[in-house]
């Protein structure tokens, strides 16, 4: 996703009350926004009654998801970790590829478990399309977020609604086999 500024757990020791609220509301109105816009897309694109049970459902996932990257944070691979990386690599993309449709089948309306069984099925048999796509949208994203000052803009307004639309069509086209 857009590249983030970092941070860190010691700038909030003697940062006041109203500061740090204002900073935490503000990073909760991007994450509401962006994931609003994110169901509304793939809900018009695939047709779906837009109801508020698969809109939290899919913010919840949505935080969960987001947050597994900034809870682990980038690390550096070295030569002697290289292997592990390496392992880490297939397994991250054979989730990936399995849980692309995972956000159009909540959207749709299935709940969490569903939503990743279906998708997980509908996926068999189409790994290579689908690993292009992420790594296609992967590259997109980062290459538009590193555009100083307008890049995690620009990242999230260019390929978020390509890559919502470009879900929507495989969900159709994948669902309807």
């Amino acid at each position: 996703g857009p590249a983030r500024t970092v941070r860190e757990s010691s700038a909030l020791v003697d940062l006041e009350i109203p500061y740090a609220l204002g900073a935490i509301t503000l990073e909760f109105l991007v994450f509401i926004a962006v994931g609003f816009a994110g169901w509304v897309t793939i809900s018009r694109s695939i047709d779906a009654e837009q109801r508020l049970g698969s809109l939290s459902r899919y913010l919840v996932v949505f935080f969960v998801l987001g947050s597994i990257p900034v809870l682990f944070g980038p690390t550096s691979v070295t030569l002697s970790s290289l292997p592990l990386a390496l392992l880490g690599l297939v397994v991250v993309s054979l989730v990936s590829v399995r849980g692309f449709l995972f956000p159009g089948f909540l959207v749709r309306g299935d709940g969490v478990f569903a939503a990743l069984k279906h998708s997980v099925q509908a996926s068999t048999g189409a790994f290579w399309p689908l690993l292009s796509l992420v790594i296609l949208f992967g590259l997109g994203y980062w290459v538009l977020a590193q555009v100083p000052l307008v890049g995690g803009f620009l990242s999230t307004t260019l390929v978020a609604p390509i890559h919502s639309v470009s879900l929507a069509v495989v969900l159709e086209r994948r669902s309807n086999r």
